[in-house]
């Protein structure tokens, strides 16, 4: 797959995840399903679960972490990892999906590119949870323990696990703006057209001459080629009174010429012998 294409599919899985990112992640959307008081009943299960989940590459500009205020000195630490993270999720799922896009073919279908941006959500929202994981740790004051220790290695692990999760639950997004990419790679695709002369094959039959050579493009600069046209065929002979509403109908050969008898040839005149007159009558019989 040629450069170009491979941009194709990485725009086309970067898209909708952006979009989710924008609509499902942002600061309004995390805080008012954090003061939710439905979500937290025990009834919602692992559906409360998993908008908690689908909401883990959030993004914020104030410093109003849900109901929990008083955190003003630490927020900003906080609101910046989240930020990095969100934004090196997409980073690495670009990233991953153009380097994979090489290997795929619109030749050979385009489901494969479901699992190519499924896969890489996954990699790359785990990435962002261990880095969103690492701020978390140092933000020193706000997740503690009971007993007043950082909760360096579960925190770390947590937040791996929770974005490692999204991308399982919601990798789909990405895989699916891939496919589609794949699609629209399809079905603007140039077919290649056939050779002039070279028609489609035939079944066994005599063999024929090669057809005419193939019409070379013009080069810039110089005059079309002309090629020689053959004249026109010349009509065939019909005689008077053949109908001329036939033309597939070969017309009658012409009358032969009816053979004439020779002349019979004309009798030569004899001379008269010296001394005879003319007038006299021959010797008798």
């Amino acid at each position: 797959m040629t450069v170009r294409r491979m941009l194709v599919v990485t725009v086309g899985a970067l898209v909708p995840t952006v979009l989710y990112v924008l609509v499902f992640g942002n600061q309004w959307v995390v805080d008012a399903t954090l003061r939710d008081e439905s979500l937290h009943n025990v009834d919602m299960g692992g559906f409360r679960h998993l908008i908690t989940v689908g909401q883990n590459p959030a993004w914020r500009f104030t410093d109003g972490i849900g109901d929990r205020r008083g955190l003003s000195d630490k927020a900003g630490e906080m609101i910046f990892g989240q930020d990095l993270s969100t934004f090196l999720l997409l980073l690495v799922l670009a990233a991953l999906v153009f380097g994979g896009a090489r290997a795929l073919s619109t030749e050979s279908g385009p489901f494969a590119a479901l699992p190519l941006g499924w896969w890489a959500t996954v990699m790359a929202s785990g990435l962002a949870g261990l880095v969103r994981g690492l701020f978390y740790s140092n933000t020193s004051g706000i997740y503690t323990s009971t007993g007043g220790l950082p909760l360096f290695n579960n925190l770390v692990w947590r937040e791996v696990a929770n974005g490692t999760e999204f991308g399982f639950w919601f990798g789909w997004v990405a895989g699916v703006g891939a496919l589609l990419g794949v699609v629209f790679l399809r079905a603007n695709q140039k077919r290649p057209q056939p050779a002039m002369g070279q028609g489609p094959a035939m079944g066994p039959g005599p063999a024929m001459g090669p057809g005419p050579a193939a019409a070379q493009p013009p080069v810039a600069g110089q005059p079309p080629a002309r090629y020689p046209q053959a004249p026109p065929a010349a009509a065939p002979y019909a005689p008077p009174g053949f109908p001329q509403w036939a033309p597939n109908v070969p017309p009658p050969a012409p009358p032969a010429p009816m053979p004439q008898p020779a002349p019979a040839p004309s009798p030569t005149p004899t001379a008269p012998a010296e001394g005879e007159d003319e007038g006299s009558p021959g010797p008798p019989a």
